[in-house]
């Protein structure tokens, strides 16, 4: 299986609820790299992570 973490805080977000909840509304899936210090000059993540994740992102995208 692919590597994965699910997000439990509230801390954080994104635009996919604005999409989601937007005019006619449409379906969001958010996935994200483990990184620390994102919103620096120098955001730090694992190798293994970024490939974790695209691999989950091509197989999720293999789905539909």
């Amino acid at each position: 299986g692919i590597p994965c973490q699910v997000k439990r805080g509230v801390t954080g977000g994104n635009d996919a609820g604005m999409f989601q909840r937007g005019a006619a509304g449409a379906r969001t899936v958010v996935l994200s790299v483990p990184c620390r210090y994102i919103h620096s000059g120098s955001g730090v993540a694992k190798l293994n992570d970024i490939q974790a994740q695209y691999s989950l992102a091509d197989a999720f995208l293999k789905q539909y």
